[in-house]
């Protein structure tokens, strides 16, 4: 069994993955931290989780083996670090960071820890990425000097019980982004 807190319920997905952590039969779901008390006070609700305001007190805990972080992808670099420096394996919602360079101390922060530190990436093993790849890999689609992908999703769409889509209500979870999603 793995003890795990939730670091950030700023991004959507945060909710997401607590209730993953949570269904998980080897994964223990200990605590919760979040910069926002109110959304902290939410998620503490909302999962049962005992809440911590001072992340440095939550990564202090030697109960706790790892985190997922949610935070802002601005706050990355320094949410990461601090919790790989605490000795705690890391899972952090995409993107990794929002600047090459952080990116790069990031996983160069991991790499000297000699912990786990794992993107969410979910789309990587999907078929059409393989797919993909699989062109590029062979050549099929030439040199490659650029590429945009764009990744889309329906949820801020409009559907039936949500005019606005559901990122502005966030499924009524409570646990609502800063900005967008």
């Amino acid at each position: 069994m793995i003890n795990v807190a939730s670091v950030g319920f700023w991004h959507l997905h945060g909710a997401d993955y607590a209730g993953e952590a949570q269904r998980h039969p080897e994964v223990n779901l200990v605590a919760g931290w979040d910069q926002d008390p109110e959304r902290l006070r939410v998620a503490g609700e909302r999962f049962g989780l005992r809440t911590v305001d001072d992340l440095d007190t939550l990564l202090a805990d030697s109960s706790v083996d790892g985190v997922i972080v949610c935070t802002a992808t601005a706050d990355h670099r320094e949410v990461v670090n601090r919790c790989l420096t605490a000795g705690k394996h890391v899972f952090v919602e995409k993107v990794l960071s929002d600047r090459l360079t952080d990116a790069e101390a990031i996983a160069a922060a991991a790499q000297a820890s000699g912990l786990a530190l794992t993107v969410s990436m979910r789309r990587s093993d999907d078929d059409y990425t393989m797919k993909i790849a699989a062109l590029i890999r062979d050549g099929a689609v030439g040199q490659i000097t650029s590429a945009r992908v764009r990744d889309g999703h329906p949820f801020a769409l409009p559907r039936p019980g949500q005019p606005e889509g559901c990122c502005r209500h966030n499924s009524g979870t409570g646990l609502r982004p800063r900005v967008g999603c």
